[in-house]
């Protein structure tokens, strides 16, 4: 049999159809793996001679949700990456990019050792440099900075990822005098603010997916890359495999997605209008009666008309429901028929654990907080807070902190001089940019991020990436960004470092990562924790005195040392389907911190599955210590005399520019890096002809919408926001509404290797970004835009 790309697809979609199983069966990407192979013979690609076979645990690095897998090895030299089933985050379960993961490992992208600047920014001049070069170059440039009384324009951009590294560099910066360590914008910003407006929390919430029994998914891409791959694949998994009934899954987004797909029902709703479909449903179950009216009496605030201590009546929150979202105007606003909506209200009231999600793409394209609060309120409405199947909220790891930094006069004049956003500490750089002046950031650190292409201020990065005096990456790959820096510092990948991770975010209980090098480095490169304990103790002084360990191996050992003392969590569980429902695991397995240690290398992960189900004392702490329609948080930070501004409410987009009519949309793909990390080779010859053809990227309009603008299948067109202009091609497909065009994410990328760059347009150049009135976080899931044929 002749084995290609398309005979392999026939097979596949022969095997798989369109069940469940296709999406969450690690096999279909088994044979992805043996088809690259079996087509492709690139000179990088690892060809193992004979040796020893050995398999090792680890943790995936591809992205934050941390699941666990098995490394397999032929001597040292890494061939295989699979799921580990005893890991408690994804119990097997991975996406394609994990299987993929060693192609970036030893794929041509790799930046081998330091690298000076040569040549103008970004023309690919390099100078090579050893170790001891570039670690003195980095300090003499914050040398200079803290000379000049300007260690408070010194910044870092670094992941979303919670884990020591970050510790360290925020750390760093604040021995220097630097109040910048700023994170990659993710869903978690836009969660955590949820829960602190409507819960008075500082915590992030967490989703009971596997216990749920009906889930109204306002436009998250739970099988694209929503949260933690591999757990949602096992989530979805166990719907559908251990139950006598499949969970009820509702797919509320403009395009038939993948998700949608396998939904129970999918709703095609009008774009942005999440908010005003999600108020609807509360007004089916609040003029039915049919809400927990136990729950929401005895543990809400301002579900009622009240009156504050100055005796002034106050608008409640189901008096504007019942007052402005009936299901007749519900419907003129989103386009989902009354009907359709009394049907969701009638089966999220009468189901035992409905739960209700939103944060669309993968957790960061949303409409504003006002959204969120809206689809978070059914939850309440349900009484589903803090129970099996519903909203809880993350544990935490007890990890020991790290000591107090010491500071020397500039580090506490710089530190005093507060972040260059203006809010007196980092938040996120896309909120930050707009307030930072071109001379105001002389030192930019780019930590394991990639904001020149990831960024969706796509021309104000670019300005200050020309701007910027000076710039150092911390890269493991030649991306956007390190091509444009001064100093190139390269990372081990994380299967070659010492490192470790808070894991799956969206997860209730408490998990901790530890890596442990799989391979000795393949080049001259270093973790970003050595880096930056090396570079203190090259500056001396209090910023050497803050950073007293010899490696990061030190600094993780000694922060491990908390999960012993705190009497609880375990290792390793020979039955992780224990963890379900309220089951707890007993007293840890070790009797010292050394065997905790010998045996948290081996089987990488730590987790505890205690959790107060039902205890509402620790997650409600909001002025009125209950659940919050009305949120007082809000009203103390504004004091503005409108009520609708402190509940959650629908907000009418603004009128579009003129000549503007169709509303660009971007799409995240299961196959597509879009972190800035870029995409393994290999799956790059996965993605279908009517996705990427050559190096044409294919958007996708409504078969109606091409009709009236007088475009075909497959038509070149220039497709153009107020932002910039994109050259694309054209796929019509009957999935995406009307008047939509959809662009997918994690194309476009000018740096990398051949395989990746030059492929298609980056859809976030076409982005026109808004900042939500109370987060600061960027708005961009919805652009104004026209398409002309050329």
């Amino acid at each position: 049999m002749k084995i290609n790309r398309k005979s392999f697809l026939k097979a596949l979609a022969f095997a798989g159809g369109g069940t469940m199983g296709l999406m969450t069966s690690p096999a279909p990407w088994h044979l992805t793996r043996d088809l690259a192979r079996w087509t492709q013979n690139w000179p990088w690609v690892p060809a193992p001679a004979q040796g020893k076979p050995s398999q090792v645990n680890s943790i995936c690095g591809m992205c934050s949700g941390g699941c666990g897998i098995i490394v397999r090895k032929v001597d040292e030299r890494m061939v295989r990456v699979e799921g580990n089933k005893r890991h408690p985050v994804n119990r097997g379960f991975i996406c394609p990019i994990g299987i993929s993961s060693l192609q970036m490992v030893y794929g041509p992208a790799r930046v081998r050792q330091p690298l000076r600047r040569a040549g103008s920014r970004g023309e690919g001049k390099w100078e090579e440099l050893s170790w001891e070069e570039a670690i003195a170059e980095f300090a003499d440039s914050i040398k200079k900075r803290r000379s000049a009384a300007q260690s408070h324009a010194i910044a870092c951009f670094t992941n979303s990822a919670d884990g020591t590294t970050n510790e360290l560099l925020d750390r760093f910066l604040k021995a220097i005098g630097s109040r910048n360590l700023v994170k990659l914008d993710s869903g978690k910003d836009a969660r955590a603010a949820l829960m602190k407006v409507m819960q008075g929390i500082d915590a992030l919430p967490a989703y009971d997916f596997e216990g749920a029994d009906f889930l109204l998914s306002f436009g998250c891409s739970l099988l694209e890359g929503w949260g933690t791959c591999g757990r949602m694949y096992g989530a979805v998994d166990s719907w559908y495999r251990e139950r006598a009934r499949p969970v009820e899954l509702v797919q509320i987004e403009s395009n038939f997605s993948t998700t949608a797909s396998k939904a129970a029902k999918w709703i095609p709703i009008a774009p942005g209008t999440e908010a005003a479909l999600a108020m609807g449903i509360a007004h089916v179950m609040i003029s039915e009666g049919s809400y927990d009216q136990a729950f929401v009496s005895k543990h809400c605030f301002g579900f009622e008309d009240w009156k504050d201590d100055a005796g002034k009546m106050h608008r409640g929150f189901k008096s504007l429901v019942l007052g402005e979202y009936s299901p007749p105007a519900v419907e003129k606003i989103t386009g989902v028929s009354v009907k359709d909506i009394e049907m969701l209200g009638h089966r999220f009231a009468v189901s035992e654990h409905p739960l209700a999600v939103g944060g669309g793409g993968r957790g960061d394209h949303f409409n504003g907080i006002y959204e969120l609060m809206a689809i978070h309120s059914l939850n309440a409405l349900a009484g589903n807070i803090n129970k099996t199947g519903g909203v809880l909220v993350k544990s935490s790891v007890p990890l020991n902190p790290l000591p107090d930094v010491l500071m020397d006069e500039e580090a506490a004049r710089g530190y005093a001089a507060g972040a260059l956003d203006g809010t007196g500490k980092g938040s996120s750089l896309a909120a930050a940019l707009p307030g930072v002046n071109d001379a105001a950031l002389q030192l930019l650190i780019v930590h394991e991020s990639n904001p020149l292409y990831s960024l969706p201020e796509q021309q104000l990065a670019a300005r200050l990436f020309e701007k910027i005096p000076y710039i150092v990456s911390l890269s493991s790959y030649m991306d956007e960004s390190a091509a444009h820096a001064d100093l190139v510092l390269p990372l081990s990948t994380r299967l070659e470092r010492w490192d470790d991770q808070l894991a799956a975010p969206e997860l209730q209980y408490a998990v901790y990562n530890l890596n442990r090098p799989v391979v000795a480095p393949l080049y001259t490169t270093r973790s970003a924790g050595d880096i930056v304990i090396e570079t203190a103790k090259k500056l001396g002084g209090t910023i050497a005195e803050s950073f007293r360990w010899a490696n990061m191996q030190e600094v993780l050992r000694e922060r491990a040392h908390g999960l012993f003392e705190s009497g609880r969590g375990v290792i390793d569980s020979p039955d992780l389907h224990a963890i379900e429902g309220d089951a707890q695991f007993g007293e840890p397995s070790y009797s010292s911190f050394s065997e905790m240690w010998d045996k948290l290398q081996q089987q990488n992960c730590w987790f505890d599955t205690a959790y107060n189900y039902g205890d509402l004392r620790n997650i409600l702490k909001t002025p009125s210590g209950k659940f919050e329609f009305y949120s007082r948080t809000l009203q103390s930070m504004f004091g503005i005399e409108d009520d609708e501004k402190y509940m959650p409410h629908y907000e009418k987009p603004d009128n579009q520019p003129k000549g503007f009519d169709v509303a660009i949309m971007t799409e995240d793909m299961l196959l597509m890096g879009d972190d800035g990390k870029g995409t393994p080779p290999f799956l790059m010859k996965q993605l279908d002809e009517n996705v990427l053809k050559e190096n044409d990227l294919f958007v996708q309009i409504n078969p109606i919408t091409a009709m009236y603008h007088d475009l075909a299948e497959g038509d070149r067109v220039v497709l153009e926001s107020p932002a910039a202009k994109v050259h694309v091609r054209l796929h019509l497909y009957e999935g995406v509404r009307e008047g939509v065009v959809l662009i997918r994410l994690g194309f476009g990328h000018t740096a990398f290797d051949k395989f990746l760059r030059g492929k298609g347009v980056n859809a976030k150049r076409l982005l026109v970004v808004k900042k939500d009135s109370i987060t600061g976080l960027p708005l961009w899931r919805i652009t104004p835009g026209k398409i002309v044929k050329t």
